[in-house]
């Protein structure tokens, strides 16, 4: 009965890490699986004096997800806004209006961005990430993490300066 609870809290927001990093809407599902699986078998090691555990939650969902796009690279969809669903968003926004069109600008400009930059950005500006820890998850050095992030950065000021650029 716990689980169930813990998992009908926190899967909105397992939900949103899996739509903001471009995975399928059917994979979604198998995915959050996995996340909420390993969630369950680590339990005993979260430690509330440390993170809240919705923060807890997240980083085992953004290491997962990660982990699932580097085996499951075929299923990535960093292009397509048709499988961003109005009810995806709208379930990770809280329902409310204005948030749910600030957080669907920012998916649009996030999968407009070549693959490299939209990870490296949304490990670093959403999640918190270092570059280090980035360099690690993706395989990559530190230095390309930090020039992805630069380059990323000029990618949404470009976008907001010119939302209708071709």
């Amino acid at each position: 009965m716990a689980f169930k609870q813990l998992y009908d809290a926190y899967v909105p927001h397992v939900l949103g890490v899996c739509i903001r990093y471009g995975i399928l809407p059917d994979h979604r599902k198998d995915l959050i699986q996995i996340i909420f699986t390993e969630a369950f078998k680590s339990l005993s090691r979260y430690d509330a004096t440390k993170a809240s555990f919705k923060t807890w939650l997240n980083r085992i969902a953004v290491n997962r997800t990660i982990t699932y796009l580097k085996s499951h690279r075929n299923l990535i969809d960093t292009k397509s806004l048709e499988n961003i669903q109005e009810a995806d968003i709208a379930l990770y926004a809280n329902n409310d209006i204005e948030e749910q069109l600030h957080y669907k600008e920012l998916l649009i400009t996030l999968q407009e961005m070549p693959k490299n930059y939209w990870l490296v950005f949304s490990l670093y500006v959403i999640e918190g990430y270092t570059h280090e820890e980035i360099a690690e998850q993706l395989d990559i050095s530190v230095i390309s993490s930090r020039v992805s992030l630069n380059r990323a950065r000029k990618w949404v000021k470009n976008s907001m300066v010119n939302p209708l650029r071709v």
